[in-house]
């Protein structure tokens, strides 16, 4: 039964997220920030967002290592991808996912293979529509809400970067952005972070946990340790001061829970 509940609530916390971005889409508030980045960033979150999912379902997934540069938002094109890639692991049951970029003159494709299904050629226009699924059993037990093409189209139209599909029924998919390549290591915001790598590195970087409930605890310093993280954990903000002056060590970061024990907050808090 609290599987069943967590599912609920996930699926329907999926859907308002979803119907939110829509809904900012279509009021035309999204303003992209065009920039020259790496993909290589981009490229390395997809795989650790997703390797964990694959592991979970017996498939294999590979990330293409790239050092091209494209011209886009690179948010938005984030978005695009993680849309792309999570359609993929729903509808694959067996086999696997590639991602990766080819150059092709002034583009960049970058493309997500799948071995899923495949898409009839009948409904390959109808996918990006709003609440579509396709007519078969090959989808995973979470189902799907129709709403993740929906919103990469959307997107790719607001970046003005074509999309294109190839599929074969039962042999799986390809899903194709065009983005243009931008000259390698010009200026740029993400540029400008790479200056200084050591700000941004994992090793040796002390991340303070705090928040009163231990199931929270457990799984926030779990997660950040498996990322490599040194993780501190306190149940109130004066168990992390006393922890703090015994290791006499400032944290990198704090994570705190908003609303502690006592009636205090993390405004008061601090």
């Amino acid at each position: 039964m609290i599987g069943q509940i967590d599912t609920a609530v996930r699926q329907m916390s999926e859907m308002f997220n979803s119907l939110l971005d829509i809904s900012r889409l279509d009021a035309g508030v999204l303003v992209p920030k065009i920039i020259d980045f790496s993909m290589a960033r981009l490229l390395q979150k997809i795989e650790t967002t997703f390797d964990q999912t694959a592991r979970e379902k017996g498939l294999r997934l590979r990330v293409v290592r790239s050092d091209a540069w494209v011209r886009s938002d690179s948010l938005l094109l984030e978005r695009i991808l993680l849309n792309l890639v999570s359609n993929a692991m729903r509808y694959t049951l067996h086999g696997g996912i590639i991602v990766g970029c080819r150059r092709r003159g002034e583009m960049l494709r970058i493309e997500v293979w799948d071995s899923g299904p495949g898409i009839p050629e009948g409904h390959r226009q109808n996918i990006f529509g709003e609440f579509f699924q396709l007519p078969t059993a090959e989808r995973d037990r979470y189902g799907g809400l129709g709403l993740g093409l929906a919103i990469v189209d959307r997107l790719r139209r607001l970046l003005k970067h074509e999309i294109e599909l190839t599929s074969t029924v039962g042999r799986g998919s390809r899903f194709t952005i065009l983005a243009p390549i931008a000259p390698e290591g010009v200026t740029s915001a993400e540029a400008i972070r790479s200056r200084h790598p050591a700000a941004f590195a994992i090793e040796g970087k002390v991340i303070l946990v705090i928040d009163n409930a231990p199931i929270v605890l457990e799984g926030t310093s779990g997660l950040l340790g498996k990322w490599g993280y040194s993780v501190i954990t306190a149940v109130s903000d004066e168990a992390a001061l006393i922890q703090l002056g015994e290791r006499e060590q400032l944290p990198d970061l704090i994570i705190s829970d908003y609303h502690l024990a006592n009636g205090k907050n993390r405004d008061r808090s601090n």
